[in-house]
C-alpha cells in the first residue's frame, strides 16, 4: 500500500490474481452443477449391480448354506445404500433436502 491509500502495483497484481482464482473456482463449481452422468451409464451400472445382488445368494448357497441369507441381505443393504448415496452425490446442488445450498453460499459470499 502506498502512503496516499492507493494500492501499489505488486499488491494490486496479487489481488487481481486472487480474484481470478476465485472466479475460476466459482466457474468450476458451476460446471459441476450442470454436469451429470449420462443416463445410460447410470442405468447400466444400476442394472449390473442388481444382477450381481440377485445372483449372489445362488453363488453362496453351497459354501454358506442357510448363513447365505444374512450375508446376502447385508450385502444387498450396503450396496443399495451406496447406490442411493451415489445418486444423491451425482447432482449435489439443487432443491432437495440433501443438496448443498450453492445459491445461498454465493449470496452469503456476495454480502461479505
Amino acid at each position: 500500500f502506498t502512503l496516499a491509500g492507493h494500492v501499489g502495483t505488486p499488491a494490486r497484481m496479487r489481488t487481481d490474481m486472487d480474484i481470478d482464482k476465485l472466479v475460476q473456482a466459482r466457474d468450476e463449481i458451476e460446471l459441476l452443477t450442470t454436469t451429470q452422468l449420462p443416463l445410460e451409464y447410470a442405468q447400466a451400472s444400476h442394472h449390473t449391480m442388481l444382477a450381481f445382488l440377485f445372483l449372489l445368494p445362488f453363488s453362496l448357497v453351497e459354501t454358506l448354506g442357510w448363513a447365505m441369507l444374512p450375508v446376502a441381505f447385508f450385502t444387498n443393504l450396503i450396496c443399495l445404500c451406496i447406490d442411493e448415496s451415489a445418486s444423491d452425490m451425482e447432482a449435489p446442488f439443487g432443491l432437495d433436502d440433501t443438496d448443498v445450498d450453492f445459491d445461498g453460499t454465493l449470496h452469503d459470499t456476495d454480502i461479505q
